[in-house]
């Protein structure tokens, strides 16, 4: 309630007991308890092996469609800019926007 200090670390105050409840001063030749783990799923069917592979590919190949509306998205607009550099007689800017495509 008005402790500064981190209340998972070792205190030289508390019992050594406490300490060894929080998992702190353990002794070398004391293993700390089991971790226990999840049980064994079964193993997936072939379909739904199949669902999950068609799935990713679904997944990738519409993030490859985004990427490449936004690069023709992006070359449009450098063109739209070269165009209009080249007209209002700014050839140098509008030559170091085309070689940005």
């Amino acid at each position: 309630s008005g402790c500064f200090f981190d209340r998972r670390r070792a205190s030289p105050l508390a019992t050594t007991e406490t300490n060894q409840k929080m998992g702190f001063g353990l002794r070398k030749s004391e293993a700390p308890p089991p971790v226990t783990s999840a049980p064994a799923r079964p193993k997936p069917s072939t379909a739904e092996l199949v669902r999950d592979n068609k799935r990713d590919i679904s997944r990738a190949q519409r993030e490859l469609d985004r990427e490449l509306q936004n690069l023709k998205r992006e070359e449009a607009r450098i063109m739209s800019e070269v165009k209009r550099l080249g007209a209002a007689g700014q050839t140098t800017a509008a030559r170091m926007a085309a070689k940005s495509l």
